[in-house]
């Protein structure tokens, strides 16, 4: 192996476990969001490995206020890492899978995204502004390039879209 070849698997090992396949950060991390459609919901479901898709309030998935005019939902990963890109298991029932449009996946290691959120200070991973369906689960966001971050956010942006498909929620988060 040559000196470029050393320099690239260095680079590898602490972000993919054999330099074939990336990893999964971990599941269980605390998380936080715009608003809450119920007073039960809890960002911290869709991080917890359950991929059901049915929405039921403060036990599955997580939804934002309807009247929430930028919804957001923010993870703390804990530390920085590399991400290549995620899977998002969107909802299943009632006919919900469609609302989940012009949404984005965003990374930042700066604080102030914590306790001020902007998408401003997203290093924008992928937006997505398809109308997705039942049969496109998981939705896949995969970065430009590998962004690093402490924190990713999935955020809506709903300048045009119809008041149909203005709900913001999801049900699971898988980050590589």
């Amino acid at each position: 192996m040559n000196i470029i070849g050393l320099i690239l698997l260095a680079m590898c090992l602490p972000i993919i476990t054999d330099c074939r396949n990336f990893f999964m950060v971990p599941k269980n991390l605390t998380a936080k969001q715009s608003t809450k459609y119920q007073t039960e919901d809890n960002p911290n479901l869709v991080n917890n490995g359950d991929r059901s898709g049915t929405y039921v309030s403060g036990v599955t998935c997580t939804h934002a206020s309807g009247d929430d005019p930028g919804p957001w939902w923010l993870l703390d990963m804990g530390q920085t890492y590399l991400i290549s890109g995620v899977n998002i298991w969107n909802r299943l029932d009632n006919d919900c899978a469609q609302r989940f449009t012009h949404s984005g996946v965003g990374i930042t290691s700066d604080l102030t995204v914590w306790t001020d959120f902007s998408i401003d200070l997203l290093d924008p991973c992928h937006f997505r502004t398809d109308v997705p369906t039942v049969a496109d689960n998981p939705l896949k966001f995969t970065c430009a390039r590998p962004t690093s971050g402490r924190y990713l956010a999935v955020y809506k942006n709903l300048t045009g879209v119809p008041d149909l498909l203005t709900g913001f929620h999801f049900c699971e988060i898988d980050i590589y």
